[in-house]
């Protein structure tokens, strides 16, 4: 029997743990400075999207997993190339987030021209909270082929 190699530092608890809760933290701080009129992106709609896929991807990753461990599950419905129909519905979703965090990096200059303090503070919680997702769901497998 072969040893299990030792986990990578960005494979710990912690880190993953780190990571999850500032998304989580990134992404609800931009959610709940959307109340204030002033703060507001003039371009929302990648925002919104973005905002909604990676919340509906950590659900839905937290669900599945939760669900596989509590019931030790060994098959999650039919499959399609090589996948659940669940999982590969959480992949698209994952695209969708990565898409949806590339339309708002690439307009940054149109978004911020003349944006107020609140709103560079809202567009920079929105694309931590958006890159933190990317490098979360690259490690659970969501954005790999």
């Amino acid at each position: 029997m072969q040893a299990l190699s030792p986990a990578s530092w960005w494979e710990s608890t912690a880190v993953q743990l780190t990571l999850l809760f500032g998304m989580i933290l990134a992404l609800a701080g931009y959610a709940c400075t959307g109340m204030a009129g002033s703060w507001r992106l003039p371009d929302r709609l990648p925002a919104r999207v973005l905002l909604c896929t990676a919340v509906f991807g950590i659900t839905g990753v937290t669900v599945q997993l939760g669900f596989v461990l509590t019931t030790r599950a060994t098959s999650f419905g039919p499959s399609l190339f090589g996948r659940t129909l669940p999982w590969l519905a959480l992949q698209l979703i994952a695209l969708g987030a990565v898409v949806a965090l590339g339309v708002v990096l690439a307009r940054a200059r149109h978004t911020l021209a003349g944006a107020s303090i609140g709103a560079r503070t809202r567009w920079i919680l929105l694309v931590c909270g958006g890159t933190c997702f990317v490098l979360w769901a690259l490690y659970w497998g969501l954005l790999l082929p």
